[in-house]
């Protein structure tokens, strides 16, 4: 975790990309995304964030799909789910604004 000044936190990104989860259970399961980056279990939330100021974004996926692409460098525009822009312009070396 990098901490700029009296900004907020900025995660790790354990991984430059999504990971896909393939066929995610429908609508009785909570799930919780890590948005810390320091979770063991990516993407997913083992509470390694407890004592930082992050916490697990919890969602459900409501309608049949095979796969979904979450997030794994967490800075995506769409959490948890991976926007596709972000990790690409991380990898190119690409200025972020994180705000």
């Amino acid at each position: 975790m990098c901490i700029r000044d009296s900004e907020k936190p900025v995660p790790i990104s354990p991984i430059l990309g999504p990971i896909e989860i393939q066929n995610p259970t429908i609508s009785s399961k909570t799930y919780r995304w890590c948005s810390c980056g320091m979770s063991l279990k990516q993407p997913f939330c083992d509470d390694t964030h407890v004592g930082t100021s992050f916490k697990p974004l919890k969602f459900t996926i409501e309608e049949k799909v095979d796969k979904v692409s979450l997030c794994a460098c967490k800075l995506t525009s769409r959490a948890p789910f991976c926007d596709g822009v972000t990790c690409v312009k991380l990898k190119s070396g690409e200025e972020l604004s994180l705000i």
